[in-house]
């Protein structure tokens, strides 16, 4: 083997050997553990997503469920997410059902920046006719490239669903919808695009088509951090003496 092949297996070596196994499950929930008992949110946080998933324990509702609670209290808004989506009725045999404080607990999170929460509570004031609310909030994850936030703010400016409606907007929220879902526009939603097009004027079609062409999402921390949910624990875990 010549020097040039030699130094090259070596770094390609280095590399391989650098790359982080995945933490063994059972020493995840128990690092979690440890600083859970230290008060850390977070740490309540995972532990409560190993629980609800069965990931390295026996799943357990309820004792995911008293670990959203202990993060929440702590301070966390992921764990005030899903201590909301249980009080909503996410598995209803395990708390009774509060939409009032589902509501509460998922407006943490949405104020925090987690794009899920921000689309949940606009859903929630959509079914109390509260357009106006449901609105900002779903602009505000559809900032991020949620895409369900997307197809409801087309639905709603389509449809007249408030009395800001656009249809503008509608036409260029069905496009960005598309794009976040899929990476693409596909035929039959093209079809529809089309439809919607010759509803416009020349100067709506053409605002509307510079709004998906200046269309940059960005996504929040706290939207990265749930996304990233295992990772984010292991690295967390990671740090625990």
């Amino acid at each position: 083997m010549n020097l040039k092949k030699t130094l090259l297996a070596a770094v390609l070596l280095a590399s391989l050997s650098s790359m982080a196994a995945p933490m063994p499950r059972e020493q995840l929930v128990d690092r979690l553990q440890l600083l859970a008992e230290r008060g850390d949110a977070q740490a309540h946080y995972h532990l409560g997503m190993l629980y609800n998933n069965g990931i390295g324990v026996d799943k357990d509702l309820q004792r995911a469920y008293r670990s959203f609670v202990a993060a929440a209290a702590a301070g966390d808004p992921l764990g005030a997410y899903k201590v909301g989506c249980y009080l909503a009725g996410q598995f209803p045999s395990v708390v009774p059902l509060d939409l009032e404080q589902a509501l509460t607990q998922k407006l943490r999170a949405a104020e925090a920046g987690y794009d899920l929460a921000q689309l949940d509570v606009a859903q929630m004031y959509l079914k109390r006719a509260k357009g106006t609310e449901a609105r900002k909030w779903l602009e505000r994850a559809a900032a991020q490239g949620q895409a369900q936030s997307l197809y409801n703010l087309a639905a709603g400016h389509s449809k007249g669903l408030w009395p800001e409606a656009d249809a503008a907007l509608g036409y260029a929220y069905f496009k960005l919808a598309h794009l976040a879902s899929t990476g693409q526009v596909n035929p039959r939603a093209q079809s529809s695009l089309d439809e919607m097009g010759r509803s416009l004027s020349a100067e709506q079609l053409q605002r509307a088509q510079d709004l998906v062409a200046a269309w940059q999402p960005q996504r929040s921390e706290l939207s990265l951090r749930a996304k990233n949910g295992l990772s984010e624990a292991e690295a967390l875990a990671a740090r625990a003496d």
